[in-house]
């Protein structure tokens, strides 16, 4: 696996305003060189800074960790020809901010991300666990500086290879700040919990760590019995009760977007802080769109999260009508081979942080079986992480911040051939969360049939088309 394709750290200076614009294509650089992404690629930008940071336009958030500084890790499709910046506001005007670009291959993917909130300065970053396959590890660690002329600086332990370590003092007026990122690629372990240890600073410092599929070398899609499709696409708040999600577009929390082949089964796994049914309100599914009517299908507390399937039809949308306005939400679609069934599920809409899912039983034969929990919070700016128990591998690790904040995992076994399931995943953060244990009988999509080869006297491997 290879690293990030291009990278370069930006340091835009205090400009006596509550907004900063960067590019990775210019501006003094800290570390890396300057560059243009290409369109399609995966591209990341980590950003530092000692005020908060609004979102830029046509970027996602992945993850924030905010104090005294705040770091965030927002993510883009690029579209090339030298557009990809960030514009951003500021709630202090006339601060520094560090912006970090990462270019990466197309079909990248943020995997876990922990940010829960501020460590000393000696102590370790927050632990991600239950990784697989083979990942790209990275951490992040900051402070603001508040004190004139004191140089701060941080060194990573063990086989953390440092890429940035810069401080910006501050000017008597506003604070700079500090910030230091490590990684590790090719990292083949479970978990990953790096220290850097800074001198120079005493206050309470925000870490970040998190990690990424560089390529999509990890993507599910490729499992025996699993599903041909898959991606995950966040519906931001819109200032109305009404949200539709199109597979085809958008920028991915998880997979890739894809147009659905007629005939397959469609399965959608939604998740916000807020209900979502059909326009005949509660009760009833999107159109189109199938729900269980025992109410196994959706678990609601905090959040609203739900399972709904359709036989695909192709180019399928889903339309979803909530009970409250200017609410994001996420939809998670997967698709699977012609002639497979949705086979059940179980809600429980109250468990604790620690506590499994609910069992789902009476399974025969051999199934794909899946699991959500979610939980809506009040955090503005913190990230938390999950872990599934082996083997369970997850899917989908997605905390949207505040307003109306909530975090969402997913996770699957492909051949499950016991009768009952009921993973656990462990939250780092206390609360009651929503979850669904639910299975899909997968069918082996039939072969198309060969091509019809004929020989004659004159002419030989004349194909029919």
């Amino acid at each position: 696996m290879a690293k990030w394709t291009n990278h370069v750290a930006i340091a835009v200076p205090r400009n006596g305003t509550t907004s900063h614009t960067a590019a990775p294509s210019s501006g003094t650089v800290v570390v890396g060189s300057t560059f243009t992404p290409a369109a399609g690629s995966f591209f990341v930008c980590i950003a530092v800074g000692s005020a908060t940071a609004s979102t830029p336009a046509g970027w996602v958030r992945n993850g924030a960790d905010g104090g005294g500084t705040v770091i965030y890790a927002w993510s883009k499709i690029a579209v090339g020809g030298g557009s990809d910046t960030v514009t951003t506001t500021h709630n202090t005007s006339d601060v520094p901010y560090l912006f970090h670009f990462f270019e990466f291959p197309a079909g990248t993917r943020f995997g876990l991300i922990h940010a829960p909130g501020t460590i000393t300065s000696g102590a370790a970053n927050p632990a991600i666990g239950g990784l697989y396959g083979t990942n790209l590890v990275m951490a992040v660690k900051a402070v603001s500086d508040a004190i004139a002329a004191s140089p701060i600086s941080g060194v990573w332990d063990g086989s953390n290879v440092e890429l940035l370590d810069t401080n910006v003092d501050t000017n008597g007026v506003t604070a700079g700040y500090f910030a230091s990122i490590a990684y590790q690629e090719d990292y083949v372990s479970a978990s990953y919990q790096p220290t850097c240890t800074v001198s120079g600073s005493g206050s309470l410092m925000e870490v970040m760590t998190f990690s990424l599929d560089v390529g999509g070398v990890n993507d599910p899609t490729g499992d025996a019995g699993s599903f041909t499709n898959h991606v995950a696409l966040v519906a931001p708040a819109n200032g109305s009760f009404t949200h539709t999600v199109d597979p085809s577009s958008g920028v991915p929390m998880a997979g890739t977007p894809f147009t659905p082949t007629a005939g397959r089964l469609l399965l959608c796994v939604v998740d916000g802080a807020v209900t979502t049914w059909g326009p005949g309100g509660n009760g009833t599914a999107p159109p189109d769109w199938s729900r269980l009517g025992t109410g196994e299908s959706e678990a609601v507390n905090n959040t609203g999260l739900y399972v709904f399937w359709k036989t695909a039809a192709g180019s399928d949308t889903i339309a979803m009508t909530h009970n409250g306005s200017d609410y994001p939400v996420i939809a998670h679609f997967f698709e699977f081979p012609t002639g497979s069934t949705f086979t059940g599920s179980v809600k429980n809409a109250s468990i604790g942080e620690t506590q499994a899912n609910p069992t789902l039983s009476g399974l025969t034969g051999t199934k794909f079986v899946m699991a959500a929990k979610t939980h809506g919070h009040t955090d503005p700016n913190n990230t938390y992480s999950t872990v599934w128990d082996s083997p369970n591998k997850g899917v989908l690790h997605y905390t949207h911040g505040a307003p109306n904040a909530f975090l969402i995992s997913i996770c699957y076994q492909a051949g499950y051939a016991s009768a009952t399931y009921a993973p656990t995943c462990t939250v780092l953060r206390a609360g009651n969360y929503e979850s669904l244990t639910f299975a899909v009988d997968v069918a082996t999509e039939p072969e198309p049939p060969p091509a019809v080869i004929l020989q004659g006297p004159t002419r030989s491997n004349l194909i029919l088309r």
